[in-house]
């Protein structure tokens, strides 16, 4: 399961690269739909919230 999240976080850092405008958009700029940043929050907030819950689960159990 974790590979999968890990997979989310890289994927979520290759589309902010390839739709971003902080790198240029070239000849044929790609113009996502609001689905696709619906998706690319959404998923960034579960993946955020996952860190944040074990976080709090390892400090409540002592073991940071």
């Amino acid at each position: 399961m974790l590979g999968g999240v890990t997979s989310v976080v890289h994927g979520l850092g290759a589309m902010r690269n390839r739709l971003g405008g902080a790198h240029g958009q070239g000849k044929k700029p790609v113009r996502p739909a609001p689905r696709h940043a619906q998706l690319a929050v959404n998923l960034a907030g579960t993946a955020a919230l996952f860190v944040i819950e074990t976080w709090l689960a390892k400090s409540e159990a002592g073991t940071l």
